[in-house]
């Protein structure tokens, strides 16, 4: 609509991500705090453990698919919002019939390095990091509180890197993408207090149904688009 570029426009959206990435950080520092202090005095607790691997997995799987982007279709996007878009449906139906809970609280291993791999999947246009990461954790099962946390946790230090980066390579004026950055950061800070707020107040299965709403929206976008 603009007239920017592909390209110039997918640098300056990942740039964007530097100040959404602060955003999260004082909503989340009880979190934050645990991680880096079991991480800098080598007493890696099974939270801390999956976060990490989540993390470097989600590097590993980005890097690639960031470098090589343009040679990937973003229809691919709609295809990925749509199949979370049928699994979180599903598991509206499931969880309204059991009292409508989501029953688990701790996160296991193999579901940390799945979100991790989802995440990385997200540097692709089109796809949804946090429609992936969240609707992932709901569709296993885990309370939708837990599903926010650890899907915001494990972006900030991926967020924070890559719009520091791609900051670096934007081409618009400065004061334009500095005024764009604190737009962001309020917009994102207020978000992100909305949903951690709905999460926690709400039955799971009107969580994953508002979750399943918002992510057809967003498919229909794509698809208009």
């Amino acid at each position: 609509m603009l007239g920017v570029d592909i390209g110039e426009g997918y640098v300056v959206g990942l740039s964007l991500h530097l100040a959404s990435g602060i955003a999260v950080i004082p909503l989340l520092y009880h979190r934050v705090l645990h991680v880096a202090r079991h991480t800098l005095e080598l007493d890696i607790d099974e939270y801390t453990k999956g976060y990490l691997l989540a993390l470097a997995l989600s590097i590993a799987t980005g890097l690639p698919l960031y470098t090589y982007y343009k040679e990937v279709s973003e229809a691919y996007g709609s295809y990925a919002l749509l199949i979370i878009a049928i699994g979180l449906l599903i598991t509206t139906a499931f969880l309204a019939r059991a009292s409508g809970r989501g029953v688990k609280k701790s996160i296991n291993l193999v579901d940390w390095i799945i979100t991790g791999f989802l995440q990385g999947l997200a540097v692709l246009p089109g796809f949804s990091r946090s429609g992936l990461t969240i609707g992932y954790l709901c569709i296993r099962g885990y309370e939708p509180g837990e599903a926010v946390e650890a899907s915001l946790l494990l972006a900030i230090p991926v967020l924070i890197a890559s719009g520091a980066y791609n900051l670096v390579h934007v081409t618009v004026d400065p004061w334009i993408a500095m005024a764009t950055q604190i737009i962001v950061l309020c917009i994102s800070i207020v978000s992100a207090r909305i949903l951690i707020g709905l999460a926690r107040r709400v039955r799971a299965y009107l969580f994953t149904l508002i979750l399943a709403l918002a992510t057809i929206a967003g498919l229909l976008l794509v698809v208009v688009d």
